[in-house]
């Protein structure tokens, strides 16, 4: 399945992805429904998502009991499966959770769907709904591109765009309303995703403030130059008809300001050095930043609060 990019001239060659949508449902009792793509890829490594963010390597463990169940993990957004002495990858994109496992080299096996009538957990997964899963499948042979590849195309999985219909002809209904509106004068950069822009303490139909979320969408170690620390100013994304004035700079939750929250601090095996943490390398990236700034650090998520 791997396409060589440089040599080959069949159509799939251009293709980013090739997209697979499953109608599945409701299922029969006691049945359990995978999907396996067996690859070329040999000697391969294979990573599923924590939680929608953090790429973990997982690893076949024959000595568990229940060897195929006991090697399936979670699989938020998606899998991956590289050979790294090839450059050689397939990774999988989905719109919505599933377990995964590759339980073979080049194999990787993802659980659409079940309906259970017993468990040893004693919670029986009874499930009778008709679900649609659609999945991207990404294969590459360049390590930095597909690295890139992934997290753009995984974000416009899980953001897809919304369809609204209506009973006005199209040309009534632009001479009604603004058809194009944008909170930003530009796109952030490529490594950079607005989590969130929430209105917040709405009275009598007016919006005081906003809470806005900010995450570098890179891990540190990736091969590519967007896994580095980025640096940008609001008023050049946000200098429009919508302006960001920052106020105040908040936990993840939105709920406390940053500078209130005061943290346990564990013992651990390890002792972590100053520098590690995200805001210290920023820091020694960019220097000071100043309320108008914003700095993030691969797989940093900040949160603000705006006037």
């Amino acid at each position: 399945m791997m396409l060589n990019k440089n040599s080959c001239n069949n159509m799939l060659c251009f293709l980013q992805f090739v997209e697979q949508i499953y109608d599945i449902g409701p299922l029969d009792q006691g049945r359990e429904l995978v999907t396996r793509f067996q690859t070329n890829i040999s000697n391969s490594k294979w990573y599923s998502d924590d939680s929608g963010l953090e790429l973990i390597p997982r690893e076949f463990d024959p000595s568990k009991d229940e060897v195929i169940a006991g090697n399936y993990y979670p699989m938020v957004m998606g899998v991956y499966l590289n050979d790294s002495d090839t450059g050689m990858s397939l990774s999988v994109l989905s719109d919505r959770s599933h377990g995964a496992a590759s339980l073979s080299d080049g194999n990787l096996e993802i659980m659409l769907h079940r309906r259970l009538v017993e468990s040893d957990l004693g919670e029986v997964l009874n499930e009778t709904d008709h679900i649609r899963p659609r999945m991207w499948l990404v294969p590459d042979d360049e390590p930095a591109e597909s690295y890139n590849l992934r997290h753009k195309l995984s974000m416009e999985l899980q953001n897809p765009p919304l369809v609204r219909y209506g009973k006005l002809p199209i040309g009534n209904w632009t001479k009604l309303y603004k058809p194009v509106f944008s909170t930003m004068t530009k796109p952030l950069p490529d490594n950079i995703h607005l989590l969130s822009l929430k209105a917040r303490n709405t009275t009598n139909g007016t919006i005081s403030n906003f809470l806005v979320r900010f995450q570098h969408v890179f891990e540190k170690d990736e091969p590519t130059p967007l896994a580095k620390p980025v640096s940008l100013h609001f008023d050049d994304y946000f200098g429009g008809s919508f302006k960001l004035n920052i106020v105040n700079e908040m936990n993840l939750s939105g709920n406390r300001k940053k500078g209130s929250v005061h943290r346990m601090t564990w013992k651990t095996d390890t002792v972590e050095e100053d520098s590690t943490t995200a805001d210290k390398i920023a820091k020694q990236s960019f220097g000071e930043e100043d309320v108008n700034t914003l700095q993030l650090v691969p797989r940093q998520i900040r949160t603000f609060q705006t006037g």
